[in-house]
C-alpha cells in the first residue's frame, strides 16, 4: 500500500514514495587539468539537453522524451563493466518508474547497471539537484563504491516491473565496486531535462 502521509522524507524508487522534499544547496564546479581530486582521470562525454515535450503534469513527465535523451547519449560510449545512473529520482509514485523505464528501454547496455539517487539522503535543492548529482558521481568515482539510498525500503512494484536493469538497494553503508562510468540525469520544473555521462580513463 502507498503510504500518503506528509512526512517530509524522499522515498526514491520506495513503494512509500509520496512526493519530494525540498533542500537547499549551493553548488559550484570547477573544470580543469587538475587530477588531486580524482585518483584517475574523468572524461565528461556526450551530454544530451532537450525539452521534455508534451506532459500530462510537472508530477508525470514524458518518459518517450527521456528515452530518447539517454540513448543519444549512451549510443557514443562504450563501456565494458559497471555502470551507474544517478537519476533524477524525485521519489514520486509516477515519476520513479517513469524514468526507470525510459532507462531501460533506452538500450543502454547489456552489462549491470546501478541505479540510485542523492535525493533520498538529501533531498531535492531544485535548481543546483543536477549539480549536486554531478558531484555525487564525482566523489563515487574516486570512493569506487556506490551509496545506499536510506529511504529505500520496498521498491516499487511498478519501478521493479519497468525495469531489467540491476537496481541499487542498498539501504545504509557503501559497496566496494569499480565504476568504469557515471550517468546523470536532471530534469527542470520548465520541462527542460538533461543527461550527462563522466567516464574514467581506464575505459
Amino acid at each position: 500500500m502507498i503510504c500518503d502521509q506528509v512526512d517530509g522524507r524522499c522515498k526514491t524508487f520506495d513503494v512509500r514514495a509520496n512526493g519530494y522534499a525540498r533542500a537547499e544547496a549551493l553548488v559550484s564546479i570547477a573544470i580543469g587539468s587538475y587530477t588531486g581530486f580524482i585518483p584517475s582521470a574523468v572524461t565528461l562525454q556526450p551530454t544530451s539537453v532537450r525539452a521534455d515535450g508534451r506532459s500530462a503534469s510537472l508530477t508525470a513527465p514524458n518518459g518517450s522524451a527521456q528515452q530518447r535523451m539517454v540513448s543519444d547519449v549512451w549510443a557514443f560510449v562504450v563501456v565494458s563493466s559497471l555502470m551507474r545512473i544517478e537519476a533524477h529520482g524525485t521519489g514520486t509514485a509516477l515519476g520513479d518508474p517513469t524514468e526507470v523505464n525510459a532507462l531501460s528501454r533506452s538500450g543502454t547496455t547489456s552489462l549491470p547497471v546501478a541505479i540510485g539517487s542523492h535525493k533520498g539522503n538529501t533531498g531535492h535543492a531544485e535548481a543546483p539537484a543536477g549539480l549536486l548529482g554531478v558531484l555525487a558521481a564525482l566523489c563515487r568515482i574516486k570512493q569506487q563504491s556506490t551509496h545506499g539510498n536510506c529511504h529505500l525500503r520496498r521498491i516499487n512494484p511498478l519501478v521493479a516491473q519497468s525495469s531489467s536493469l540491476w537496481m541499487s538497494t542498498v539501504v545504509s553503508g557503501a559497496a566496494s565496486v569499480e565504476i568504469e562510468a557515471y550517468g546523470v540525469t536532471s530534469m527542470g520544473h520548465s520541462g527542460t531535462i538533461a543527461h550527462a555521462v563522466m567516464q574514467t580513463e581506464a575505459a
